[in-house]
């Protein structure tokens, strides 16, 4: 499993990357390809724990390929940026330049399991990107997602070396709970399998420390980050009262 930055054959990428200066792939490789980030070491856990090679994986905002490149064939990422597609496709990774909010997704292949990593607290509508997930999987498909949460003590944001763990991302336009996230992807058509918090600045500060260790107390008083597994229902349907039915089309639903 492990795919370290050395292995990775620079020569190829800068013979494909004739455009690229080398101190930028360089750099792009230094940061995204080290492996030692919080996020990264989650990731291999989770992928210990829910995949193995014979399921098809979409990895949703695969970026430059730097998890999309331990799962197997006839798996692909979805990517809005023109440049992360490049890169990613210099490695010999099969990524499609989408929008996952606004691009029809129907024309892709189905899928196994969907991997979403720190992706929906940047997005619009988390409930079409739940959708768009929803539809990109085979029955009874499995979605690993991982976003941000709000810590539980706001005084954290006033002291010191807790101030990281009140995530104030610039970017970030949404925040969840265990319990609102859960709703979220109960109302899009999956059923939790699981549903933590984790802590990314425990793991920064003690990398010996297993990323899934801190979803247990005391550990989980430090978190600002959540995981959820979901199971695709395909018997979902939206309830009575609701003014949409599921499809399978740009925004995952029509309305009656």
């Amino acid at each position: 499993m492990n795919q370290a930055t050395n292995s990775i054959d620079k020569e190829n990428l800068r013979n494909k990357l004739v455009d690229w200066e080398e101190d930028k792939i360089n750099k792009v490789l230094d940061f995204h390809f080290t492996e030692s980030r919080p996020r990264d070491l989650l990731f291999k856990s989770l992928l210990t724990k829910y995949y193995d090679s014979s399921r098809t994986v979409c990895d949703a905002a695969s970026g430059y390929g730097h998890y999309l490149r331990y799962f197997g064939a006839n798996s692909y990422g979805l990517e809005i940026s023109g440049e992360h597609v490049q890169f990613a496709n210099a490695m010999g990774l099969n990524v499609y330049k989408r929008n996952i909010l606004d691009d029809d997704l129907s024309d892709l292949p189905k899928v196994d399991m969907v991997f979403s990593i720190a992706t929906i607290e940047h997005v619009e509508s988390p409930h079409t990107f739940l959708r768009k997930m929803y539809n990109l999987l085979k029955d009874d498909g499995i979605l690993v997602l991982e976003t941000s949460s709000r810590p539980i003590y706001k005084w954290f944001n006033r002291t010191g070396f807790l101030r990281p763990i009140y995530d104030e991302h610039g970017d970030h336009i949404s925040f969840f709970t265990p319990d609102s996230f859960k709703w979220y992807a109960k109302r899009a058509g999956f059923d939790a399998l699981d549903c933590f918090l984790w802590s990314a600045p425990l793991v920064n500060r003690f990398k010996r420390i297993n990323p899934l260790t801190t979803r247990y107390f005391p550990f989980n008083r430090f978190a600002c980050d959540l995981v959820y597994i979901g199971r695709k229902n395909s018997e979902w349907e939206y309830p009575d009262r609701s003014v949409r039915m599921k499809a399978d089309n740009e925004c995952g639903y029509v309305f009656k």
